[in-house]
């Protein structure tokens, strides 16, 4: 997930000088095809597993994968509004099973971190029409 992330990123920065950029063409394709396999196996189960929830890809609606990805944050993002209109609390889904005591702690922050994070996303997609 964190590796495909910085691929990500490299795509974003890249991209507006893809030209100079040798064998981009084929970075794309296999960008493209390697976070679509990794999505497809995306599940309301998913959410709740370690894994890669879609909007870790792509979280802001103006990012060049954004439509490639679109449904998946769809998903996603169905499944944050039925939270947040049921004030249910945003949990992380991974544990370590050890080290209990700094595990509630960053537990804490990262739910701080996501909910933030989703936030921001929701409003700046509602200022686009994205998601109401």
């Amino acid at each position: 997930m964190h590796e495909q992330k910085c691929f990500i990123d490299a795509y974003e920065w890249l991209h507006e000088i893809r030209k100079d950029v040798r064998n981009f063409a084929k970075f794309d394709e296999s960008l493209k095809t390697t976070l679509i396999d990794i999505l497809n196996n995306f599940s309301k189960e998913s959410l709740k597993t370690y894994g890669p929830p879609p909007l870790s890809f792509c979280d802001m609606s103006r990012a060049r994968l954004f439509s490639l990805l679109k449904p998946y944050i769809d998903f996603q993002m169905e499944k944050i509004k039925h939270e947040l209109e049921n004030k249910e609390k945003r949990d992380i889904n991974f544990s370590w099973g050890q080290y209990e005591q700094a595990y509630e702690i960053a537990r804490r922050n990262w739910q701080g971190i996501l909910a933030v994070k989703y936030s921001r996303f929701l409003s700046l997609s509602k200022a686009r029409n994205t998601y109401s």
